[in-house]
């Protein structure tokens, strides 16, 4: 689903965030056939609201999104409130640059060609987030 307003996004669960269309409208093919629910959007303003709304359970962020990096993306929520974030790389077995991004919450940095690991590590996230929390 491509989200021109926010609103349009409130039912859905894995927010889509980069500057590559042929990476989202792909990703989002694979994901929704996959059964997972998807927002798209290329708009800082319109992830921002986005990230902070209740209706996002998952972001998947390439690392160079437009008007804004992943590492904003991954700082930009409350503590408490952060929603696991994948980050997409076009090499993220750069070291130097993976690290700093899971040092800053990423949950994985993938390869943002590789669907199956993308899709695989979502569903994971997604599982463990459905799971009751013992205590």
């Amino acid at each position: 689903m491509y989200c021109d307003s926010v609103n349009m996004a409130m039912d859905k669960r894995i927010l889509l965030l980069d500057s590559d269309q042929d990476v989202l409208i792909g990703l989002e093919r694979v994901l929704e056939n996959e059964g997972m629910r998807t927002t798209v959007t290329w708009h800082q303003h319109e992830a921002m609201k986005l990230l902070s709304s209740d209706s996002i359970e998952v972001v998947v962020v390439g690392h160079h999104p437009p008007e804004i990096n992943a590492a904003d993306v991954l700082m930009v929520t409350e503590p408490g409130k952060k929603k696991p974030c994948v980050v997409l790389h076009t090499n993220p077995r750069h070291p130097f640059e993976a690290d700093y991004l899971r040092s800053l919450g990423a949950e994985a940095v993938l390869e943002k060609w590789q669907e199956k690991e993308i899709t695989a590590k979502l569903k994971a996230i997604m599982e463990e987030r459905r799971l009751p929390q013992a205590g």
